[in-house]
């Protein structure tokens, strides 16, 4: 609805999708945005765990040389070796503990 003026009048509806719906809803969808793409580079870093005995071991080298050069105060080049021999050990686990947390509770109890 117009006044005289030209002022478009909006419903109380209108006003309320207008002035509060959709404000929230580009607030939420900005905020999810930033969490994906934060989530994004987590799993583009250590992402290839949760695929561990699926993965090549050439594959599996360069995600490793990505986190020692990332984490250069942290990890060793040596990190790339143990990982790949790492990965030759869970092939021996049993099937429940292939995933990051069964593998964790395995290691801790053998």
């Amino acid at each position: 609805m117009k006044r005289p003026s030209g002022e478009v009048i909006f419903s109380n509806t209108d006003k309320m999708k207008n002035e509060i719906f959709i404000p929230i809803m580009d607030a939420l969808i900005l905020q999810l945005n930033k969490r994906k793409k934060a989530y994004t580079k987590l799993c583009d870093k250590f992402g290839f765990f949760s695929d561990f005995e699926n993965i090549e071991a050439s594959e599996l080298r360069k995600k490793a040389l990505k986190l020692v050069e990332y984490y250069v105060n942290d990890l060793e080049v040596e990190f790339i070796k143990e990982i790949v021999q790492f990965k030759k050990y869970i092939i021996h686990f049993p099937n429940e503990t292939k995933n990051m947390q069964g593998m964790l509770k395995y290691l801790n109890h053998h």
